[in-house]
């Protein structure tokens, strides 16, 4: 064990592996060691080999979570193509495949609050091209002298969840405390996309 900062003797175990479990822990993660885990069908993780490098059961579990009304075939489909063998792709071409469908589920997929309950809203092709497109002139919004672009919708094709989908993925990945300012031509916009943005979870304060 090497010294640490202080001078001190200090493990792995203890000085990183036990603070970033219990802060995993507060944040409402589980754990789980699989030191001594037995690929095979009574496996909990799900696993059958150690050449799977996801946890079947928990992966299942998720899809079947964010899916709720989707049949198993479905579910089994997603879960093939998430963990298909990517292995003849270039890296670089592997890596872009999955993350844009990370991409999909972590920032164009929101739950808003409709009549009959809750509904699961999926970002349509222009609202995903557009959004990313605004978010890549935001990283270089001093060389556009404050411009992002012109996002163009016709009508009823989801400007109010485009803009929340944009707010929300500037708020998530970018650094800074942005504010958003939404300036509307009638009343009945203001109270329209303020409804949507807090019927989405996109506002923290009550709309009056």
């Amino acid at each position: 064990m090497a010294p640490s900062l202080t001078g001190h003797i200090a493990s792995e175990d203890g000085g990183v592996e036990k603070p970033a479990l219990a802060l995993l822990g507060e944040l409402g993660w589980a754990h789980l060691n699989l030191m001594k885990e037995t690929p095979g069908p009574a496996n909990p993780t799900g696993r059958t080999s150690f050449k799977q490098t996801h946890l079947p059961a928990r992966l299942y579990a998720a899809l079947k979570s964010l899916n709720p009304l989707h049949p198993p075939e479905a579910l089994n489909l997603a879960e093939i193509e998430l963990t298909r063998d990517r292995s003849a792709m270039l890296p670089i071409a592997a890596n872009r495949e999955v993350h844009r469908f990370l991409d999909l589920i972590e920032n164009f997929l929101l739950f808003e609050e409709a009549r009959g309950g809750l509904r699961k809203v999926v970002a349509k092709y222009h609202q995903v091209l557009g959004v990313n497109r605004a978010i890549e002139a935001v990283d270089h919004i001093t060389d556009n002298r404050g411009r992002l672009g012109v996002f163009w919708h016709t009508q009823g094709s989801g400007k109010s969840l485009s803009m929340a989908m944009f707010a929300e993925k500037v708020l998530r990945r970018k650094g800074g405390n942005f504010s958003f300012v939404i300036v509307t031509d009638r009343t009945e916009l203001d109270d329209q996309i303020a409804a949507t943005f807090a019927a989405v979870g996109a506002l923290t304060k009550g709309v009056n």
